[in-house]
């Protein structure tokens, strides 16, 4: 009895911070409810656990931990010249993680490869099977021809982890920690994986995954050391590269080709009934190269709708056509009576499910992104109001942002008053911008300096980069392709904003540097 006791308790002892770090990745990936408690648990097994408060005191003596949680305390130190000080507040509140997964995480000791790899195989198992039960109910339940709406997540956060989970995958697969048992069915997490980020349309996650494909190559290349893999290699990714350049030429020409000025005096002024056309000869929007705003007759338009679809074309006395009349267009059919009664009942089906383009109807998910990507550039360009759009809409934040910049170079506005000075730019800039989409920079280096200025910038770069230049991190394949992720994602996006983003970034970097540490985890050169 004793010595089973004792042998349950030595088991518990050394799975237990590997079991809890688990329960941590899998609460990121599933809930946040879950991820919280994990965090409790952690902090409680540390306190109990033999020298855990020793340890604890002596991670933040670490240099390591202390140059991580400065980016907290920047926070902190930014209330000290703000005006909103509750809204300076809340956000010091959600940045806590900045503080508590570097403190605790480094009072962890360094688990072994073995436990090391069965803690990444676990992430990247989790991320698989969430993967798939999002294409279930994509597929069973939703019948939506928008993936994205299937989700429990952000998809821009879940893309981001997608790309990581796997390029871990493919680490695992290099340094062959897969065994043959497991090959299969890894092959087949890799797959559903690459499967759920194209139907993601995430522009953030698919360009992340197009840069990491050469990166990954780069990482790996003293890994592969047979010659003709590694031509085989070289070539799949021109193939790939040549295939997605050829893919955007193909999408902007064949749906967005440049179109010829149209005047006035050259268009019919009456329709076939005899009832007047409306004409913007201005704009240049258009569908497979047909302008969008010539050869109009709402009138029309209204009444024959009416006979072919029950779906209405006024919500709340506001006009919901535009779908419909960019579904004539991409036919080449005029906006009248005449169009409406040339629209197949396929035709109907897929505007009624707001399919703008016929084209659309049976596309591949890159291909559809591309052509939602190039739309939004050219409304952008017509009517410089990106309201609805996210990619352009990014362009008017950015200029918020640059404006703030200008006239808080070094000290930026303050933790409490970011939400204040975007508010005061789009006023300034005489935004076309709805209220109800005016936010903050969606990219978290502008962030960082339109709230703590130029050393503040500085600063939370340094907490990134440091590490990637010490040893053994600097040697940590696993730890750079992570780094060089999580630096795209910022980009494009304020990671460190929402919750889901800050625990991917401050769970896996505490992690890769105070916990999967063991030598010949990392690296092979390491052993020498």
């Amino acid at each position: 009895m004793e010595k089973d006791s004792a042998m349950n308790k030595s088991i518990f002892n050394e799975w237990k911070f590997p079991t809890v770090i688990i329960l941590m990745l899998a609460g990121l990936v599933v809930s946040k409810w879950l991820l919280s408690l994990s965090q409790m648990i952690l902090f409680i097994l540390i306190i109990t656990d033999k020298g855990g408060i020793r340890r604890q005191i002596n991670a933040f003596k670490n240099p390591l931990v202390l140059i991580l949680i400065s980016v907290f305390f920047l926070h902190a130190a930014g209330l000290l010249w703000s005006d909103d000080i509750s809204y300076g507040f809340r956000d010091i509140r959600n940045k806590i993680q900045l503080l508590t997964f570097p403190a605790m995480i480094a009072a962890i000791p360094i688990q072994n490869k073995s436990k090391s790899v069965i803690i990444l195989k676990s992430f990247v198992l989790f991320m698989g099977l969430m993967s798939a039960i999002n294409l279930v109910r994509y597929f069973t339940i939703h019948h939506s021809s928008d993936f994205q709406a299937a989700l429990w997540h952000s998809h821009i956060r879940f893309s981001i982890m997608l790309c990581f989970s796997m390029f871990s995958l493919l680490w695992l697969f290099v340094r062959k920690f897969i065994a043959k048992a497991e090959l299969i069915p890894a092959i087949l997490l890799m797959v559903i994986s690459g499967v759920s980020l194209i139907f993601l349309e995430s522009f953030t996650g698919l360009v992340i995954f197009g840069l990491l494909l050469p990166f990954s190559a780069l990482l790996h290349r003293k890994n592969i050391r047979n010659k003709s893999l590694k031509i085989i290699s070289v070539v799949i990714l021109l193939i790939i590269s040549l295939g997605f350049i050829y893919t955007v030429y193909s999408v902007k020409s064949s749906f967005f080709p440049n179109t010829a000025p149209v005047k006035l005096n050259e268009v019919e002024k009456h329709t076939p009934s005899g009832n007047v056309y409306k004409h913007d000869t201005i704009s240049t929007l258009n569908e497979n190269g047909n302008l969008v705003y010539l050869y109009i007759c709402r009138e029309e338009i209204e009444q024959e709708w009416e006979k072919r679809s029950s779906m209405p074309l006024y919500k709340d006395s506001l006009w919901q056509g535009n779908i419909l009349i960019r579904y004539l267009s991409s036919r080449g059919f005029r906006k009248d009576s005449t169009g409406i009664w040339q629209l197949t009942e396929q035709d109907i089906t897929n505007i009624e499910n707001k399919i703008p383009n016929y084209r659309l109807e049976n596309i591949d998910p890159v291909r559809k992104r591309l052509y939602m990507f190039f739309w939004e550039l050219n409304v952008y360009k017509n009517s410089n109001d990106p309201s609805g759009h996210s990619l352009t809409q990014r362009l008017e934040y950015w200029k918020a942002a640059r404006l703030i910049i200008e006239e808080n170079f070094w000290t930026g506005v303050g933790t409490g008053d970011v939400k204040a000075a975007f508010a005061a730019a789009y006023q300034k800039m005489n935004s076309l911008l709805d209220d109800e989409f005016r936010l903050r920079a969606h990219n978290q280096y502008l962030t960082f300096w339109v709230t703590f200025g130029v050393f503040g910038l500085i600063l939370f770069l340094f907490s990134i980069l440091y590490p990637v230049f010490i040893v053994p991190q600097r040697h940590n394949i696993l730890y750079i392709g992570f780094i060089f992720i999580f630096l795209l994602s910022m980009l494009n996006e304020d990671t460190l904003e929402t919750q889901v983003g800050l625990s991917f970034y401050a769970l896996f970097n505490s992690l890769f540097l105070f916990v999967l540490i063991s030598k010949d985890f990392i690296h092979p050169t390491l052993k020498k």
